[in-house]
């Protein structure tokens, strides 16, 4: 008796012969469990939750709350899990799926270390925060598909939903073939807000991909992030926006962009003491884009080993903007770049304190 969940019945197993293994089974809102008449089965792996009467030892056994999806805006299963439902694979110590039913849906504030298994397709209806002292890991082939309809009113934004790394951590532990994916429930720009680390978030954005939202990837001030190897498209303002303040290193590397109607990489800083590095990405415009790359804010401090590098980048297509460009008020090095087909290929403009002082060489 195997993979199976029994919920909400007078007797979950009625008259049951001996020599019985009981496997990977939810059992829940049942008045019993095991019929008092019949013999009792060999247990294993299984989850008894808020059962009146069990009926036999299910000493070891899990006994949290599974946490269905219970057919939420519309999800056509009930019985289906959350991502940190304990029935998941990824969430006990067996490493098993427990029940009948698959993770399928995610909202909320996540209260314990999270891991969403392999192949999964989760549907996003509200809100997902991972707090301080929290981890949220996705493997590989995870689809996260994200409705428009935010009512929680957390995260950065109120109105669109979001997976909102606040002073947590995301792992994705996926592959190039295999890349974890990030998309809206209607293939549309702007159809969800983005992927955000607010400050104190942290995490490594590897193999994945990323549509339809306002802002792919946000990373705010105070947050320890890299974006590798990742592909970008039909998002809205903006592909990967990233503000750094004192001390911060932001690493942008190796992605794939198609921009839409605004900017592929905008990054920004508040502070001269900060780190980036833009380097080997492949960057696609078209008619309507604004900029391949914008540099704005403050410059950073060279004397205290502080570097802004910009290197190794594609860009193309920015038939009406700009391939690159620097409003920024310090050093930036710019080299190693190839930029085609666009209005201006680099377009520097004077910065808000010192006049750009930028280094540009060994570009095309």
């Amino acid at each position: 008796f195997t993979g199976n969940t029994i919920d909400d019945a007078s007797t979950a197993i009625f008259d049951l012969p001996s020599g019985v293994t009981v496997d990977r089974c939810i059992f829940s809102n049942c008045s019993r469990v095991f019929d008092a008449g019949g013999t009792c089965p060999t247990i294993t792996k299984s989850l008894f939750y808020n059962n009146t009467t069990v009926g036999c030892s299910i000493t070891g056994m899990l006994t949290d709350n599974p946490l269905y999806c219970a057919a939420r805006e519309g999800l056509p299963e009930e019985f289906t899990l959350q991502i940190e439902s304990p029935a998941s694979a990824g969430n006990n110590a067996w490493e098993v799926q427990i029940g009948a039913r698959p993770v399928e849906c995610a909202w909320g504030e996540i209260s314990d270390d999270v891991t969403v298994p392999a192949s999964s397709e989760v549907y996003v209806l509200e809100d997902v925060i991972v707090p301080r002292n929290e981890t949220l890991t996705i493997e590989s082939n995870v689809v996260f598909k994200f409705d428009e309809d935010d009512n929680s009113s957390e995260g950065k934004d109120t109105s669109l939903n979001e997976l909102c790394i606040d002073d947590g951590s995301l792992i994705i532990d996926a592959s190039a073939g295999n890349k974890v994916k990030f998309k809206g429930t209607s293939a549309s720009e702007g159809h969800w807000y983005g992927i955000v680390f607010l400050d104190g978030g942290h995490g490594d954005l590897y193999h994945s991909e990323v549509k339809h939202a306002v802002i792919g990837v946000l990373i705010e001030e105070d947050t320890t992030v890299e974006v590798d190897s990742c592909s970008f498209s039909d998002n809205d303002n903006y592909d990967i926006q990233a503000t750094a303040g004192s001390g911060d290193a932001v690493r942008i590397t190796n992605n794939t962009i198609t921009v839409g109607d605004g900017t592929g990489i905008h990054y920004t800083s508040t502070h001269d003491r900060h780190e980036v590095r833009i380097s080997d990405n492949t960057i696609y415009g078209n008619g309507g884009s604004d900029e391949g790359i914008l540099l704005d804010g403050v410059g950073y401090d060279g004397d205290h080993g502080y570097s802004q590098e910009v290197d190794g980048n594609y860009i193309t297509g920015f038939s009406a903007g700009d391939g690159l460009r620097l409003t920024i008020s310090d050093e930036p090095d710019v080299f190693d770049n190839m930029i085609t087909s666009s209005k201006h290929g680099i377009n520097a403009v004077k910065g808000f304190g010192d006049d750009l002082k930028a280094v540009i060489g060994g570009s095309s």
